[in-house]
């Protein structure tokens, strides 16, 4: 906006009068840049904010040490900018040579300290890095425990943290008690319908779905719908990924009659937020194609799976393993309608 340019631009300048005044060694000069590039964060210049943050960084270990807390926040700035921009080795390499220190000069189960390390389990599990993720998680609901209690807020995020790499593990079993724990912790504290407890409740019934317990996911998505649609509207996209996943319950169990209403008010929700092309629209009206086959209405089935091969093929190209799924997918359906001859160059 105007408005936000403008206090860009008077920061800005009041960094250049400050550096040049000071000298870029100066705390205020520190302080003025580290609020810029906080600024320019926000709003959507991360490059810009991470070279900032790197030059308080270097000014900041040349005056104070590389091991002053100042220091050390200066690098879990950086860090945390390196890793939205992409920079995925610079920032773990920052991670952990800041949590080393901060365990040194603090403590492991100070705040902070814990902050890195949950902040290092994250862009490692981002990475695919579980295996090394998973004692870091560990180690910070435990002393997040210890410290906080186990109705904390941190402590519930570390609980909510640890569930969701086990379920990415394929070790189910070991999250539900966790799952339920972080969700039984959120209605005490915050409340039913903070979005915390509500996203704890899709968590939960996602986990049960996968382990087949199929009546207690739909009741706790129905619950989470419900609440998301009170908080965001209906036509946010969490409320959008809820109704998906609450539809995709109805359709296993075979309540296709209230599968297909709630697929089409998905996908006309995805179309108009995120567009035709989106993945998520893609994803949403495969399975509404799938359903209306499944229905026997085929002609709008047909008509929803050329329109999704044709976006993932543009979206992703050819070979991508959704491509090629939702290829197979058009193809069965033109055999189905006996169109062999345009099934047959799919296969």
């Amino acid at each position: 906006s105007l408005e936000g340019a403008g206090t860009l631009g008077v920061c800005r300048l009041r960094a250049r009068v400050l550096e040049g005044r000071l000298g870029q060694d100066h705390p205020f000069t520190w302080a003025t840049k580290d609020s810029l590039a906080s600024m320019l964060r926000s709003a959507g210049q991360p490059d810009e904010a991470a070279e900032l943050f790197g030059e308080v960084l270097e000014s900041r270990r040349i005056v104070l040490g590389s091991s002053h807390t100042d220091t050390l926040r200066s690098a879990a700035k950086l860090a945390s900018t390196e890793r939205e921009v992409g920079r995925l080795q610079e920032a773990e390499a920052l991670y952990r040579d800041t949590l080393a220190k901060f365990r040194e000069a603090l403590g492991f189960a100070h705040p902070e300290t814990l902050g890195i390390a949950e902040s290092l389990a994250q862009l490692l599990r981002d990475q695919g890095m579980l295996d090394k993720a998973e004692p870091l998680y560990r180690e910070v609901l435990r002393d997040r425990r210890a410290a906080l209690g186990n109705l904390h807020v941190d402590t519930l995020r570390s609980l909510s943290h640890m569930a969701y790499l086990l379920r990415a593990m394929g070790r189910e079993q070991e999250a539900l008690p966790l799952c339920r724990e972080a969700l039984a912790g959120r209605r005490a504290t915050l409340g039913r319908r903070h979005l915390d407890t509500l996203l704890s409740l899709n968590n939960l019934a996602t986990l049960q779905h996968i382990l087949g317990e199929k009546q207690e996911a739909e009741h706790l998505y129905e619950e989470a719908l419900t609440g998301f649609r009170q908080r965001l509207g209906p036509a946010h996209p969490d409320t959008l990924r809820i109704g998906c996943n609450l539809a995709a319950v109805f359709r296993d169990i075979g309540r296709w009659e209230k599968a297909q209403p709630l697929y089409r008010e998905v996908l006309a929700g995805r179309r108009q937020a995120l567009g035709d092309g989106h993945l998520d629209t893609l994803s949403c009206m495969r399975n509404l194609a799938s359903l209306l086959g499944a229905l026997g209405e085929l002609e709008e089935a047909l008509e929803l799976h050329q329109e999704a091969f044709a976006g993932y093929s543009e979206a992703l190209g050819i070979e991508h393993a959704e491509t090629v799924e939702s290829m197979w997918q058009l193809a069965a359906l033109l055999r189905t309608l006996g169109r062999t001859e345009e099934a047959l160059p799919l296969y």
